[in-house]
């Protein structure tokens, strides 16, 4: 009976990941993809990826050092990061595409994804710092005021 039910179980999912099926799904991702991230530089997709995932080495990195449980959650937190910071990048360049704000000469996307990249860098040397190794105390506080700034 368990045999019968794992072939069963392994037919529908060999059936449903054809190759025909593979295709038309990369092609749906990658038709997304570029409504959503259109013509945003791919070094800052890569720079936020690289950031947020240094972000995470260095917490879990302090949480050992620490001597911290390293929860399962803070895992997922990093994911749910990735996507909201994806989404706002997405965001910021369908915003300056539908209203043609480039026109203004105001970068909204290259200035969402240089506020990630500051919070990231500050989360990262937080991190660094409260694993006991020397941070630049001044520029940590003028990133921190950048980042904060109204």
């Amino acid at each position: 009976m368990l045999n019968q039910y794992l072939k069963t179980t392994y037919d529908a999912i060999h059936n449903a990941c054809t190759i025909t099926t593979m295709k038309c799904v990369s092609v749906v991702l990658v038709i997304c993809a570029h409504i959503a991230f259109g013509d945003v530089d791919s070094a800052v997709l890569v720079g936020v990826g690289a950031l947020t995932v240094l972000d995470f080495i260095t917490a879990i990195m302090r949480e050992y050092k620490l001597g911290r449980k390293i929860e399962s959650r803070k895992i997922i937190k990093t994911a749910v990061k990735l996507f909201v910071y994806g989404l706002l990048i997405s965001a910021s360049y369908i915003t300056e595409a539908v209203i043609g704000i480039k026109a203004f000469n105001l970068p909204v996307t290259e200035i969402m994804a240089t506020f990630i990249a500051v919070t990231e860098l500050v989360s990262i040397m937080e991190n660094v710092g409260d694993m006991g190794y020397v941070i630049p105390q001044k520029l940590l506080g003028r990133l921190k005021e950048i980042r904060d700034e109204k």
